[in-house]
């Protein structure tokens, strides 16, 4: 018969890596399971279809962390210039056209 030693880590824990709470509209609509924002549909639901209603070719997406509707393009230009993670005081300066030069997107 052999002994066998067994080591048990109680601090391993499930995490999100590329968002956090922080990251969304308000801090509690943040969904752990899912390491997403999630939008209150009773507050959003009619923003939501609308903008979901937009033409294909107008570029507008549904964004459930600013729970907003929002211009594709300007959206991935402000997460590039934020290296790839989503801040919302910096999305919302840079969505709002505020302090927006095409020359940022650039360097």
């Amino acid at each position: 018969m052999r002994e066998l030693v067994l080591e048990e880590h109680e601090a391993c824990a499930c995490s999100c890596l590329t968002i956090t709470a922080s990251q969304c509209m308000r801090p509690e609509l943040f969904d752990p399971e899912t390491c997403s924002c999630r939008c209150d549909s009773s507050v959003y639901h009619r923003d939501r279809l609308q903008c979901e209603q937009q033409p294909p070719d107008s570029g507008m997406i549904w964004d459930e962390t600013t729970c907003s509707c929002v211009d594709e393009v300007r959206a991935c230009v402000a997460n590039s210039l934020i290296g790839g993670q989503t801040f919302i005081s910096q999305i919302r300066t840079l969505l709002s056209g505020d302090d927006f030069d095409s020359r940022d997107a650039e360097s």
